[in-house]
C-alpha cells in the first residue's frame, strides 16, 4: 500500500483550511476587507460552462466556486511575494489562466490539480490536488523540503506518479491543512514578514547591501508589538511604525 493512501480529500475541509488561513493573516497584516465570502450557493461566476475553457475536473470547478478569496484588485499577498488567485475575478479564464496559476509546465498539470496563486513568473506556485488532497509547492526553498515544519507527503513513485508528471519536478507537498499551517509557521517564525498592509517579503531572497538589514529590522519591530501572539498584538501600531521605518531607511 503505497503511504499516499493515507491522504484524503475533502471539499468542506479544504474550504475551511484555506478560511481560517485567510484569517490568521488578517490577523497580522491584510485588511480583513480584502478577503471576500462566496454568497450562499457559491459564486455566480464559477460554473461549468464559465470554466469550460479552463479544462478543469467537475470537483475542480466546485471547489473554487464556494472558496473565500482575497479580492484580486488588491494586488494583496497572500504569503512571501506571492498573490493568490480571485478564480472568482472573470479575467481567469481559458489558456492565460493556467499560465498564470500553474507555471511554464501548465500543459501537463493534470485537470484535477488547480493553481492556488495567480502571477508572474516569480510569483509562488501552488498546485492542489482534488485526488489524494495535497499541495505541491513548486520551487519550494531548498530549506522548506529539507526541515519543514510539518511532515511531508511522500509518493509511491509506481502507483502515485504519473509518467508525465514534469510539472511537479522538485516540488514540496504536503496535505491541504499542513500546507496551510506550514504557511502559517514560516510567519510565525518570521521568515515571512509583512513590509505594509499587502506586501511580505521573506528571509529565503538575496537582497542588495543597501537593504541587508531590513530583515531584522523589521522583525525586531513586529515583535517589540507582541508578534506572533495575537492576544498581544498591535497590528495597527506595528504596521504604522514597519512602514515609518521602511520609509526612513529604505525608501528611494
Amino acid at each position: 500500500m503505497s503511504q499516499s493512501s493515507r491522504f484524503g480529500y475533502s471539499r468542506g475541509d479544504t474550504v475551511a483550511a484555506i478560511r481560517d488561513y485567510y484569517q490568521f493573516i488578517t490577523s497580522l497584516y491584510l485588511p480583513e476587507t480584502f478577503v471576500i465570502e462566496p454568497p450562499e450557493g457559491g459564486w455566480p461566476s464559477i460554473t461549468q460552462e464559465s470554466m469550460n475553457d479552463v479544462g478543469k475536473t467537475e470537483e475542480v470547478i466546485a471547489l473554487l466556486r464556494h472558496l473565500p478569496y482575497i479580492y484580486y484588485a488588491q494586488e494583496a499577498h497572500g504569503a512571501a511575494n506571492c498573490v493568490f488567485a480571485d478564480w472568482s475575478a472573470y479575467h481567469l479564464r481559458g489558456e492565460d489562466a493556467r499560465i498564470l496559476t500553474e507555471g511554464s509546465d501548465y500543459e501537463s498539470v493534470p485537470p484535477h490539480i488547480v493553481g492556488l496563486t495567480c502571477g508572474g513568473r516569480d510569483n509562488p506556485v501552488y498546485l492542489l490536488d482534488t485526488k489524494i488532497g495535497v499541495v505541491y509547492w513548486l520551487d519550494c526553498p531548498g530549506s522548506l523540503r529539507s526541515e519543514p515544519t510539518r511532515q511531508q507527503a511522500f509518493f509511491n513513485l509506481e502507483e502515485d506518479r504519473p509518467e508525465e508528471d514534469v510539472w511537479r519536478g522538485n516540488a514540496g507537498a504536503w496535505e491541504i491543512k499542513d500546507f496551510f499551517e506550514l504557511l502559517k509557521d514560516e510567519f510565525r517564525s518570521l521568515h515571512f514578514i509583512p513590509i505594509s498592509s499587502v506586501a511580505v517579503i521573506d528571509t529565503y531572497a538575496t537582497f542588495s547591501q543597501r537593504k541587508q538589514g531590513q530583515i531584522p529590522m523589521v522583525q525586531e519591530i513586529l515583535r517589540s508589538y507582541g508578534w506572533p501572539d495575537t492576544t498581544r498584538y498591535n497590528k495597527r501600531e506595528a504596521l504604522e511604525q514597519v512602514k515609518k521605518a521602511v520609509r526612513e531607511h529604505y525608501s528611494n
